[in-house]
């Protein structure tokens, strides 16, 4: 793909241009991505995260915003994610998401005229502490929310590797605790998946559940959306081709703690 066709090939709605700053705190920057080069590099550190030999990219790629967060010192990428804008219901059935999840439910929460945004490929180097980048992820994640009037997120939270024996107290946990609303669980699509009930048949959960264990299987980015008022899907999805395994996620902005929404917000300041 040429440089010269990238506004072809990246959206950009009003008030968000191609390679905006989207803010500036402690020498680090977060920005979208604004070049051939700045999508080559987000798509390499994919591709370490993901544990590919070559640069992670598929055909979803060109549909969303691709958000950077950089050290200004040097321009070096310490964390990438993507979001794609869903405007209608025929965007909404071709998402990424939708390959593995039935959406039917979760949309019908939706007001009529709202949007939602698909999060995904949220990566940090694993070469850096990944907190202080994850939490201006997140910042710059709210300034997109913000300006795309975005009501719901949802995606993918990934699990390293295909074993769901490595996970099962985080697995308990949610079955617990975090599960969607029965009336707007997403449906099983996916080839191969396994539900929670089946991953834990052998447990008492009330019994076996450790919580200190169990958030520490816990993926962070799955652990920033619980804590933000986010819920899950009640299966797992082999995903073969990244070598992961994920739940469907979703987080409805209005239900975000107001004191957590505060703190992003003092990150933008």
């Amino acid at each position: 793909m040429a440089e010269g066709t990238l506004q072809e090939k990246m959206p950009s709605p009003r008030g968000l241009p191609s390679g905006e700053v989207l803010l500036v705190k402690a020498g680090f920057r977060v920005r979208l991505a604004g070049s051939e080069t700045d999508l080559l590099h987000a798509s390499e550190l994919r591709a370490r995260c993901f544990g590919r030999e070559k640069a992670d990219q598929d055909l979803f790629d060109r549909f969303c915003f691709h958000i950077l967060v950089e050290r200004e010192v040097d321009g070096r990428i310490l964390g990438v994610f993507r979001l794609r804008h869903l405007t209608s219901q025929q965007e909404m059935a071709r998402c990424y998401t939708a390959q593995s999840y039935g959406l039917g439910p979760a949309l019908q929460r939706l007001k009529p005229g709202s949007s939602i945004g698909e999060l995904g490929r949220f990566c940090i180097d694993p070469d850096v502490s990944g907190a202080d980048v994850a939490r201006l992820a997140w910042a710059g994640l709210t300034v997109m929310v913000e300006r795309l009037e975005i009501k719901m997120l949802i995606g993918c939270s990934s699990f390293q590797g295909n074993d769901p024996s490595l996970y099962l107290h985080a697995f308990a946990l949610l079955q617990a605790r975090y599960l969607a609303p029965s009336d707007w669980q997403p449906g099983a699509k996916a080839a191969e998946y396994i539900t929670f009930i089946d991953l834990l048949s052998d447990r008492d959960q009330a019994r076996d559940l450790d919580l200190s264990q169990a958030l520490r299987q816990m993926p962070p980015l799955l652990r920033n959306y619980l804590t933000l008022g986010g819920c899950v899907s009640d299966h797992l999805v082999q995903d073969r081709d990244l070598g992961t395994m994920h739940v469907f996620t979703a987080l409805d902005i209005e239900a975000i703690p107001e004191k957590r929404k505060a703190g992003f917000r003092a990150l933008l300041r």
